[in-house]
């Protein structure tokens, strides 16, 4: 993440995010870079990363460090929206239509795999 540009009107809250690296050496201040001027509201917390590397992470995973500095009422005001979100409830299919839904998928598969599949009929 670098932000440039002009940051006074801009706000900035990365969280609870998982970056994958590929590198040895990975820092809070290599993933995470306010370089406006002036300087941007903006902080990363609670992020972790994964990495198949060896070396790059602890057993494949590590915390990353939090960067920046904000208070509480800045974090509160970026999540309002996702406090003040609903969630949309499915409807039935008008007759005759047909109504395909996924809810939710999350995909991993190993090369040359097929992670997810979806096929008609029984």
């Amino acid at each position: 993440v670098n932000i440039k540009g002009d940051g006074s009107k801009c706000n900035v809250l990365v969280m609870d995010n998982v970056f994958w690296v590929n590198e040895v050496g990975v820092t809070a201040d290599k993933v995470f870079q306010n370089d406006t001027q002036p300087a941007a509201q903006a902080v990363m917390l609670n992020c972790n990363m994964n990495s198949g590397t060896h070396g790059a992470t602890k057993n494949g995973f590590d915390y990353l460090e939090k960067h920046g500095k904000v208070d509480d009422d800045f974090i509160r005001k970026m999540l309002r929206p996702l406090r003040e979100a609903r969630i949309w409830l499915p409807q039935p299919a008008p007759e005759g239509a047909t109504s395909v839904q996924i809810h939710r998928v999350i995909c991993s598969s190993g090369k040359d795999a097929v992670g997810v599949e979806f096929r008609a009929g029984k």
